[in-house]
């Protein structure tokens, strides 16, 4: 692969340079040229990873799995604390910040105390913006078409005006700085995982500093209780056999004296992403003969989910409203009708179910259990997870501050700073504890006992996220810990059945453009097939929808691409 621009597919034209600015336009040029960003880099055929190097383990109680890809789950917090930071970070002059504000906004720098001690933390004074999840893609849009960027900014970079900013040349390659050893200079980012970084790099270049995850991303779970009182118990052995204990979960109708359903929403991310892996179709794209790429949507086993999907429609299986609570606008419904005990299966974030939602079921509803769901391959075999990408967005910083190298390398001390591992004087400031005395004391077994201000908690939330972040991790105490086991367990499984798509980290502008048009093609025939309106065989005119609408195009973009990865 040869090439000067990271993002060398996306072309700039004039919807582009009206989109960002004309103002917008010409300050990364002039940035890119003045600083070396990645529109002038000489092309680099290969791409040279950061260094890993382990950082030191918490003084903590932990599982800490063989099965590589698998993040420690902690049953007990840190007994001591160290320090990865040998000094703060900054110089004493000004950070500026474009970052996510996912909670109320924090208050002002003069009455914020946690802000107050950030500040003398880091040495510097931190001056952060903010965008919300509902509007990231406007904000990010409208400040990289202002022309002068902030220091540091969370880039998503499956956002079309993220994807031209870095093309024309906005933010700074981080290659020379961070590929090979030069990552060891930055303790804590050396400590982020090889895959995130791989991901991530943007035309064999490092763009940004990735905010990683972790490999397996959703597990699912299931009430026990409602087993049982259906006179099941253990696993399910094969896709038949799941069937049938949610068929009999539905015909109770009401247990314990409260309405329920075996499953709530049929969505994307739910049941059927579950079943997808039993019946073997669960990567979005994977390689066929020749090195051809394969759309899910094209094969055998996605044509087996929808029937078997289809099936446990018929058995009134799903909630009566379970298409709309398949949609994104009524997801966080499903999920209150999760907590409130009234659906017997759940798919989630195994760090979220582990620690509060599995927990939640049982105290509010009378003798609800909840367990892990081991899925089984269709016919008792394997099953297929699609990977996650490893990393959630990156943190770019702008060519224009990256022209000193001085500035770089503090700006890089930085992100060192916030990536600090858990178990760190730092990531219990930064990570989500806050100041002791105002967000949390210690209790017993040094336990985080929050001081209960609300206040205190927003400042807090409003201020931490920059992006960046410690290895993820789970924290399982007290009533949770006697989860850990079965987290591990099920988290090795998954994660031994997960593979990785060919296509990921790569940005097809055609899968940007109309991605949401394919989205509600692949919606709209799912919810029909499913729900009986349609026969299974419509799957033929779905992908022929789906392929003229773009597939075949987006499929076209990302076959350039691997071909010149190569």
């Amino acid at each position: 692969m040869s090439h000067t621009n990271p993002l060398h597919d996306v072309q700039l034209t004039r919807r582009t340079a009206l989109g960002l600015g004309i103002g917008g336009l010409a300050a990364m040029a002039l940035a890119a040229c003045s600083s070396g960003g990645a529109s002038t880099q000489a092309a680099r055929s290969e791409l040279l990873l950061p260094t890993f190097r382990a950082q030191r383990a918490a003084d903590a109680t932990a599982i800490v799995s063989q099965v590589a890809g698998v993040q420690p789950v902690y049953t007990s917090y840190p007994a001591s604390y160290w320090t990865s930071v040998a000094a703060a970070p900054g110089r004493g002059g000004e950070l500026k910040t474009f970052q996510m504000l996912y909670f109320s906004p924090p208050a002002p720098l003069e009455s914020n105390p946690f802000w107050q001690e950030l500040n003398k933390r880091i040495n510097a004074d931190f001056k952060p913006s903010y965008a919300s999840g509902d509007n990231y893609d406007a904000k990010v849009a409208t400040t990289l078409a202002g022309g002068t960027l902030p220091d540091i900014m969370y880039l998503r970079d499956e956002v079309p005006a993220v994807q031209q900013a870095i093309q024309a040349g906005a933010f700074a390659d981080l290659s020379d700085a961070l590929g090979g050893d030069a990552v060891l200079e930055y303790p804590n980012l050396a400590n982020l995982e090889t895959h995130a970084w791989r991901n991530s790099a943007k035309g064999n270049r490092i763009m940004g500093v990735p905010r990683t995850s972790p490999r397996v991303t959703a597990c699912p779970v299931i009430r026990t209780d409602l087993m049982e009182a259906v006179g099941v118990t253990g696993q399910p052995a094969d896709a038949a056999a799941f069937a049938d204990v949610l068929a009999e979960i539905a015909k109770l109708g009401e247990h314990a004296g409260r309405r329920v359903w075996a499953v709530g929403g049929l969505g994307t991310g739910q049941i059927q992403l579950l079943s997808r892996w039993m019946f073997g179709a669960g990567a979005d794209w994977t390689l066929g003969s020749g090195g051809s790429l394969v759309n899910t949507i094209e094969t055998d086993e996605f044509e087996a989910t929808m029937e078997y999907l289809a099936d446990l429609w018929k058995r009134n299986v799903f909630h009566p409203d379970a298409i709309a609570l398949g949609s994104d606008s009524q997801r966080s419904k499903e999920k209150q009708l999760w907590l409130e005990g009234q659906i017997a299966f759940e798919l989630d974030d195994p760090a979220w179910l582990s620690s509060q939602g599995m927990l939640q079921v049982e105290e509010s509803t009378s003798g609800a259990r909840v367990g892990y769901l081991t899925p089984p391959g269709h016919d008792g075999g394997d099953i297929v997870v699609q990977a996650g990408p490893g990393y959630g967005g990156f943190d770019g910083i702008s060519a224009s501050a990256a022209k000193d190298p001085k500035r770089l390398a503090e700006l890089l001390r930085f992100l060192d700073w916030w990536a600090a591992p858990f178990g760190t004087e730092e990531n219990l400031f930064i990570g989500g504890s806050g100041l002791e005395g105002y967000n949390y004391t210690f209790g017993p077994g040094k336990q985080i006992v929050s001081t209960g201000d609300a206040t205190a908690l927003a400042n807090l939330q409003g201020l931490k996220w920059l992006g960046v972040t410690a290895p993820p991790y789970i924290m399982l105490n007290n009533e949770n810990a006697g989860r850990a086991d079965g987290l591990v367990a099920q988290m090795e499984y998954l994660t031994k059945a997960a593979v990785d798509s060919p296509v990921v980290g790569l940005t097809s502008t055609t899968q940007t453009s109309r991605g949401a048009q394919l989205t509600q093609i692949n919606d709209d025939y799912r919810n029909k097939i499913v729900s009986g309106k349609l026969s299974v065989s419509a799957i033929k005119d779905w992908r022929s929808d789906w392929r003229k609408a773009g597939g075949d195009q987006v499929k076209a973009d990302y076959r350039k691409l691997l071909d010149e990865r190569k």
